[in-house]
Parts: C-alpha cells; sequence; structure tokens
C-alpha cells in the first residue's frame, strides 16, 4: 500500500500531477483531461489567458479517491441532473396548461 503520509508531507497543499498520475497507474494526459472533464472529484483546472491549463489537486481528496473513501461524483450528477429536468418538465407542464 501507498505511504500517503509521505505524500501529504511533501505536498501538503497541490500534489503535482505528475505525481498524481503515478500513484493512480495512469498517464499525465489522462489526469489532466479527467480534472479539466470534472471526472476526477480531487483536483480542478483552471484554463489561464492563452488557454494554458493550471491544475490543483487536494493530497487528502486524491487520498480518499485511492482508498475509495470518495464516492464518484457520477451519482451525485446524474441525481441533480434528474431532478433539474423533473422540476423543468413539471413547469413546462403547468405552463402548458394554464394556456
Amino acid at each position: 500500500m501507498t505511504n500517503y503520509t509521505a505524500i501529504l508531507e511533501q505536498y501538503p497543499c497541490n500534489v503535482p500531477v505528475n505525481v498524481a498520475a503515478e500513484l493512480l497507474g495512469k498517464s499525465v494526459p489522462w489526469v489532466q483531461w479527467g480534472l479539466e472533464s470534472k471526472a476526477l472529484p480531487f483536483g480542478s483546472c483552471v484554463k489561464r489567458d492563452g488557454g494554458k491549463a493550471a491544475f490543483h489537486i487536494s493530497p487528502i481528496a486524491l487520498r480518499r479517491y485511492i482508498e475509495g473513501d470518495i464516492m464518484m461524483p457520477a451519482m451525485e450528477l446524474i441525481k441533480v441532473v434528474a431532478e433539474t429536468a423533473a422540476k423543468a418538465a413539471i413547469k413546462e407542464a403547468t405552463k402548458r396548461d394554464r394556456l
């Protein structure tokens, strides 16, 4: 098992993308794409002027993700999208009924 304590001590605020990729057994572009597309729940990506990307990876969130302590956001996203769509459909149906 990976010694996450050492990682947290070495990178207390931001884990470099290449370190995260190594821990995940993935490529650097894979991690970058995952952060850009918000598919990975342990960091974020901000596009700078000129299209250059800056990445932030939370060491605690990364550890929790690798250990399975973090639920993938997909289920939460599906729930929010379904609720939003249902509310919009009800609003539209109510609007049509009034006409």
